[in-house]
Parts: C-alpha cells; structure tokens; sequence
C-alpha cells in the first residue's frame, strides 16, 4: 500500500473520531447517558476516579472498522486502551461494534443505551458517516509504498477523558499552555513497523482547538507527519516557524494563522528595544503529578508549565509552545505516545525513555558520543515493557518519557538532574 493512502486514512479516521466526540458533547442528555465509573485505580501515586465511556470505545471500533474496510487485515493490527464491552445501568454486557447499516448499528447501541431513542441513531449516524477531506497535496506526492503486514496502528481515542468529561469551555491559557479544559483533549492515531517498532506516521487531531464566538459551535486542528526512510514531513508550513498546522475540521486552511503568527512573536528570546531585559527560560511542559524534587531541579534551567493529557503536552511541543516534555514515571503508554513520536520524528525530534536517557547523561564520558547514545534511548511499540503485568500495564512506558525537537534541550535539561 502507499504511505500516502494510510497517511489520508489515518487524518480522516481522526476526523471521524473528533466528530463522535463533539456530537457527544454537544448533546447534554445523551452525554449524560455515556459516563461509566470505572473501579478506582491506582495512578500517579494517589487513588483517582478514572472514566470509560461509550466515546471510547465507539472511537476505537469506528476507527478499526474503516481502517479494516480500506486496507483489509490491518483491522487486527490496532491497538488501545479500551476493550470493546460497555456495561450499562442495568449491568448487561455488550460488545460494541460498527455494524454493516446504520440501522443495525443503532440497533445495537440502542442496547447500551437502554432504549433510548434519540441517542443510538445520532451516534449511528455519525459513526457510518463519509469523511470528506481533500487529499493534501505533500502526502499525496509521497509514493514510497509500505507492506500491510509490517504495520500496527496504536489509537488513543480520546486523551485526557476527564477534561473531555468535566467540559470546561471557558479556561483560560496560562504561558500559552492549557492546564485544563475541553483544548486538552486529542485524537491519538500512530503507525508503527511491526518489525522494529519505529514510529512512521501520527495524525493528532484536537476537535476542540477553537469555539465559534456567535454559535458555540466547536472547531478542531489537525496536525500529522510521515517519518518513513528518507521522507520527513509534517503539517507544519515551515518547521522553524511553527506555522499553524494545515488542516482544520471544518475548514481547511493551506496559510498560516494569524494565531501562529502570535505564537512565533511570543517565542522571541530577547527584547531588541531593551537589551536588559532577561532572556525567558525555555519551557518545560510536566504533569502536576510529577516528583517535586525532581520539578524543583528542572526549574533551575527551566520555566515549568503544567497541561492536561499526554497528547495535549504533545501538541504543546510540537506548537513550539515548549521547548521539550518530559514525564518521569510510567504513567504514559504507547497508545499516548506512538502518533506524536512520528510527528516530532517528522520534525527531527524524537521521545526517549527518559531514565535512560539519565543514565547515559551521567554515565557517557564521551561528548562526543553522547548525542548518540541518547538516539538509542528511543521509545519503539512493537514490545510489552512490563511483562509481569497484565492489562494495559503491560504497554506502559515503563522508563518515563522525555519529547524534543532540538536534542540539546534533552542534554540541557537532564543534566539538571547530575
């Protein structure tokens, strides 16, 4: 198959995927339905209330059943948190999956949901809906091709399922960066080699980028990048300016935003009018779970920022809003990670593990050496790393993680640490 024609699957899969989430927000009374407690858990160290709802898994099987239907097989080759089972209020087990009409489709969630009328046929509808999007000249330029059977697809169908759950519309950016809020929310998608775990294509999409002042009406971005051989390229206009990603739900947009044009200004390093004035600090993006001993050290070199999801901190970096991402724990997994590793691949960034990439920072004596050693730090997705767990524990990034564009910030910030 051609990458081009699994890189266009992938950004119209994401599309399909945010217009589930944003027909499920949108309609108050069915969302209300879709909420189920999961068990309390253990996460980051402290007990906390996680979520599963139907969005998940629907996201999940939608993407799998059109991803199946245009390149057969790969369908089984698609990985995610979620299993495909939802449990309703009246504790029956179903086993969602995208049906062969709308109507069996509807037939079938009209079970999860209980009967409820409205609901199942909204949500089948959008879920057998065409996507149409335009073919982006650059992916369709691209004719490399790539053997199915060397592909498996890592999905995370919504990141941050509490910020989607909570639906704060109006926060407010702090040093460019959203620490909570509906903006915190992504489309995971990510290609990997089956053979070398190498990350090759991510399509990210954010369907809740921007809301319409006058209708309310929610807008999304989409961002994506092939790193495939000798083929480098990415949503992005100019990769030393940041541009504004391409392709936006519901508009498509080939120029750079007068939003990005904003974002390249506020990275300016020094003040030409005053020449006192102190250089900012490069930014850190970091969960408010991370060690604080370890924050404390980062933000000698560093200004610290704080988002909300993976995938969000992810799009954060890749914005140019922070200099590099880092996560110290194995509280990321490879369904988190897989898309925006290609990107940042894409971009001639990378992620590492980061308790890897710390021991070579104080181990390697070699200067000289040292870049390469740390390359070989990288994240793959093709291997368990915590073999004696079972469940999703098993594709946890067991090492932490640290993302960058530039691998001097990784030097810069892990020897923060020696």
């Amino acid at each position: 198959m051609k990458i081009s024609d699994l890189t266009h699957a992938l950004i119209r899969a994401s599309e399909k995927a945010a217009r589930i989430a944003r027909t499920i927000r949108a309609e108050e009374d069915l969302f209300s339905l879709l909420i189920e407690e999961k068990p309390e858990i253990k996460r980051h160290d402290k007990v906390i209330q996680d979520f599963k709802t139907l969005a998940d898994v629907l996201i999940q099987e939608t993407i799998k059943h059109d991803l199946g239907k245009q390149f057969p097989g790969l369908e089984k080759f698609v990985y995610g948190e979620e299993e495909s089972e939802f449990t309703n209020t009246n504790g029956e087990t179903i086993h969602v999956r995208v049906c062969d009409t709308v109507e069996e489709t509807c037939s079938l969630l009209a079970k999860v949901l209980e009967g409820n009328a409205k609901a199942p046929q909204l949500l089948a509808r959008v879920v057998h809906e065409d996507v149409t999007l335009p073919d982006i000249e650059k992916i369709s330029a691209v004719t490399q091709e790539l053997p199915l059977n060397s592909v498996g697809i890592w999905i995370d169908p919504i990141d941050s399922t509490a910020q989607y759950i909570a639906g704060i519309e109006d926060a407010s950016p702090e040093n460019g960066v959203y620490s909570k809020g509906v903006q915190c929310v992504t489309v995971l998608i990510g290609a990997y080699d089956r053979e070398s775990g190498i990350p090759i294509i991510g399509a990210l999409n954010q369907p809740f980028s921007n809301q319409d002042v006058i209708t309310k009406r929610w807008n999304g971005r989409i961002v994506w990048g092939i790193s495939y051989k000798s083929t480098n390229i990415n949503s992005y206009q100019n990769p030393e300016s940041m541009s504004q990603p391409a392709l936006q739900s519901n508009a498509v947009d080939e120029t750079s935003s007068t939003q990005s044009k904003k974002m390249k200004m506020s990275h300016l390093t020094q003040s030409n009018s005053n020449q006192e004035e102190p250089v900012p600090r490069e930014k850190l993006i970091s969960s408010t779970s991370e060690l604080p001993d370890i924050l404390a050290k980062f933000s000698t070199k560093f200004q610290v920022v704080h988002g909300s999801g993976s995938g969000y901190k992810s799009l954060s970096l890749l914005d140019n809003v922070v200099a590099t991402y880092s996560c110290s724990s194995g509280s990321t997994y490879k369904w988190d990670t897989c898309c925006s590793h290609a990107i940042l691949r894409s971009l001639g960034g990378s992620v590492l593990d980061f308790h890897k990439a710390w021991e070579v920072v104080k181990s390697c004596k070699d200067t000289g050496q040292l870049e390469v050693e740390l390359r070989k730090t990288e994240l793959t997705y093709h291997h368990k790393e915590v073999q004696k767990q079972l469940g999703a524990k098993q594709w946890a990034n067991a090492g932490g993680i640290v993302a960058y564009r530039d691998i001097q910030i990784v030097l810069k910030l892990l020897q923060c640490l020696c």
